[in-house]
């Protein structure tokens, strides 16, 4: 007998799903402790997760056991219903999350960013992409300082050439240089839209992980979890008395997910900006040459 799973959430990507034909609309790809996620027919991906972060692809349920969940396994449609193995998760009148925010930026963007630099460096978050112990350490200070001299510049070229040399770049489920240029061209699209990004769509085929690429993709189209929105937001409008909210929330993402996309977003504050501003937020997460 199906066991009924309470929807807390339904992201907007995932209305999309439901408007599937029925039957098998994809599989299991990937299984975490409060997570999975489903690879569907047409490559779209659905995060199952009893986990409160809300976003565009997730699907956020009340208490689940992915106990009896394998890997393949196929996820069928009935209605507004997904069915996965003895689970049965109803969308029906769940509430629909959407991303309605306001990307204006204020005055003091720099200084909010440097005091956000000098917190995110302050942290030991072992693995990570600011981890100055990690075997990819040097190879993310390298890459990250010509990411940021191409984002300077202004260069479409050369950034695009130093930000496929992030990705894959790390381990864990989703590496560390793709969550760092998820957030980077996340803050792109949100503060630069078609105009800055319009060189720097790109495929990246089998350089990471199925998931961890379509994380990447939706990205460029300005679709991330909320905490990194959040933060995006609170950069550019200002954010002192709701920082330490905002860290948190980023540490809760994943081993180091949510620190990386910060530091992402926090790099791509360089896009036009003078030397002297790069190399002070290069030097505070000691990034070298």
């Amino acid at each position: 007998m199906a066991m009924g799973i309470l929807v807390l959430s339904v992201g907007e990507l995932i209305t999309k799903v439901m408007g599937y034909k029925e039957g098998i609309v994809g599989n299991i790809s990937h299984i975490f402790k409060h997570t999975v996620y489903l690879r569907t027919v047409h490559d779209d991906l659905v995060c199952v997760t009893s986990h409160k972060t809300k976003g565009p692809m997730n699907l956020n349920v009340k208490g689940i056991d992915f106990g009896g969940v394998k890997p393949h396994d196929p996820v069928y449609k009935d209605d507004l219903t997904l069915r996965i193995g003895d689970l049965s998760i109803s969308t029906k009148d769940a509430p629909i999350y959407r991303s309605n925010r306001d990307f204006t930026r204020t005055d003091g963007l720099c200084y909010r960013v440097l005091s956000m630099a000098n917190v995110l460096s302050s942290l030991d978050l072992k693995g990570s992409i600011i981890d100055s112990e990690s075997f990819f350490f040097d190879a993310f200070s390298q890459r990250i300082r010509k990411v940021t001299l191409s984002s300077a510049k202004m260069d479409a070229g050369g950034l695009q050439s130093a930000i496929r040399g992030l990705v894959g770049l790390g381990s864990g489920a989703t590496p560390s240089g793709d969550d760092f240029v998820a957030g980077f061209l996340f803050f792109l699209q949100a503060t630069g839209g078609k105009e800055i990004l319009a060189d720097l769509k790109f495929a990246i085929d089998n350089e990471t992980s199925w998931h961890s690429r379509k994380f990447i993709e939706y990205a460029q189209d300005g679709l991330v979890v909320e905490p990194v929105e959040n933060l995006a937001v609170g950069l550019l409008s200002g954010f002192e008395s709701e920082l330490s909210d905002y860290i948190q929330a980023l540490l809760a993402l994943g081993h180091s997910s949510g620190i990386d996309a910060a530091v992402g977003v926090v790099f791509a504050t360089t896009y036009g900006k003078e030397k002297e501003y790069c190399e002070d937020l290069l030097s505070k997460f000691r990034f070298r040459p």
